[in-house]
């Protein structure tokens, strides 16, 4: 019923070409609680949002702030499974702040909020998903609504695979 995943990988984005000057990276930092047909995850993990990745090295969407709409972040959610159908919703950081200082991020004390709805087909699922935060920039005392809408497809049919999504958002480099 409890369960606890930790993944690093050796990278330093500093570096052109890091090879024996990487840095350990934490990726995944989680605990899982399962009970029933619901879920809880605490911790740092996969995002709620945006659900669909590569299979391997994803040259496009995999880089933050490169087109990609969901990949890690810290967050509390919960999954509830009825039949088919898979509900989730998920409170979590509004993005990263790899500096040293605090930044609007920090400031705005604004959390990410979003959910998630989708149907296990045979080898596969379908559904849709959503996120919103609300950001208090300090530099010019505005705030910015992020907000963003996605819809996924994922089929396995013999050795081939399909995955796809589409989204659309406002300001979702902010988080």
């Amino acid at each position: 019923q409890l369960s606890a995943k930790l993944e690093f990988d050796f990278i330093d984005f500093a570096k052109s070409s890091p090879t024996t000057q990487m840095n350990p990276r934490v990726r995944i930092a989680s605990v899982t609680y399962v009970w029933d047909n619901n879920k809880v995850i605490i911790g740092q993990d996969w995002d709620l949002f945006s659900p669909v990745t590569s299979f391997t090295f994803d040259y496009v969407g995999l880089y933050f702030m490169a087109g990609n709409t969901g990949f890690i972040r810290q967050q509390f959610q919960y999954l509830n499974t009825q039949g088919n159908w898979e509900y989730g919703a998920a409170v979590g950081m509004a993005g990263n702040n790899p500096g040293t200082s605090d930044s609007d991020l920090e400031l705005s004390k604004s959390p990410s909020y979003s959910g998630r709805i989708s149907y296990a087909l045979e080898k596969g699922r379908i559904g849709a998903s959503a996120i919103y935060s609300n950001l208090k920039y300090a530099l010019n005392d505005s705030s910015h609504d992020s907000y963003a809408y996605n819809l996924f497809f994922e089929k396995t049919w013999n050795q081939t695979t399909v995955k796809s999504e589409t989204y659309y958002g406002q300001n979702l480099a902010n988080i």
